[in-house]
């Protein structure tokens, strides 16, 4: 018995998608950890160095890198959230000229298996007029054999009459 898994077309959905344009930026693995390891620690550290923490530095220059840090973490995840919209809407924009697409495939298909349909029909029509065409042929063969072989007869017939006759008036004369 065969399962239906409501992932089935999510996974061959996923699977017929374009690949990320070249502009997507792609780390790898090490690069990403380490950024990763290091926006964490400086969201961390933002977030527990409010004012009176005692977590807050003394040294501006401290303060003012975890912020540039900070303010870089959230340009590349703006960054990132641009990119990806951008990759939705090709892919949503690809969905709908593929279903477009799919469409007017349909259509077609339905437009030929008429046309289809019309020509076996044609076919089968012809069909049946070439062999009532042929058979009548055939009669029409035996027929002329039949006549041609009693147009035969009556040539030998009138042949011999004609003999006959000639004869009779030869002896009448």
């Amino acid at each position: 018995m065969d399962y239906y898994s409501p992932w089935q077309n999510f996974l061959e959905h996923e699977a017929s998608l374009p690949l990320p344009a070249p502009e997507f930026e792609a780390y790898e693995e090490f690069e990403t950890d380490q950024k990763g390891r290091g926006n964490q620690q400086a969201f961390s550290y933002y977030l527990a160095a409010g004012p009176g923490s005692p977590h807050q530095s003394s040294n501006i220059t401290d303060t003012d890198k975890k912020g540039q840090d900070l303010e870089a973490t959230k340009d590349q995840v703006a960054k990132k959230r641009k990119i990806d919209r951008a990759y939705r809407e090709r892919c949503k924009r690809n969905k709908m000229e593929t279903e477009r697409n799919l469409e007017l495939l349909r259509k077609e298909n339905d437009r030929l298996k008429v046309e289809n349909a019309s020509f076996k029909t044609e076919a089968v029509r012809t069909r049946q007029t070439l062999q009532s065409r042929e058979q009548e042929m055939k009669r029409l063969s035996k027929t002329i054999v039949l006549l041609k072989e009693k147009h035969d007869k009556q040539n030998t017939v009138v042949e011999v009459l004609s003999k006959r006759l000639v004869s009779v008036f030869l002896l009448k004369n």
